[in-house]
């Protein structure tokens, strides 16, 4: 194995568990803000961006995407739909109690007539 490909995937192992070497990124570790993305990898390996942008890396990019954590998007649409349904009903009520209303003002005016 090449010697840029065992850099960059001994600074993802580094990066996973917490531990860089550079010190920026040490830096993120205590702010608790260190992303594993392209640019950090990078940083991590002190190689330039422009490296993992060749074709001859792209699977180590596409490794890079897969271990960062993606949210799962299907729990927060459920409950965005739930609240709409929720949302829905109580403009129907409000409506329904609108109506009533107007139909008890028409009441009392036919009644002061």
């Amino acid at each position: 194995m090449e010697i840029f490909r065992q850099d960059f995937l001994a600074a993802i192992e580094r990066m996973r568990s917490g531990n860089p070497t550079n010190d920026a990124l040490k830096l993120k570790v205590k702010q608790g803000k260190l992303k594993l993305n392209n640019s950090t990898v990078a940083l991590e390996t002190s190689r330039g961006l422009s490296t993992l942008h060749t074709a001859k890396y792209s699977d180590l990019k596409q490794f890079i995407s897969g271990t960062r954590h993606k949210p799962d998007k299907t729990g927060l649409l459920e409950e965005s739909k739930t609240e709409c349904r929720s949302l829905q009903k109580n403009l129907e009520r409000s409506e329904l109690q609108l109506s009533h209303a107007d139909i008890r003002a028409l009441q009392a005016e036919r009644a002061l007539q």
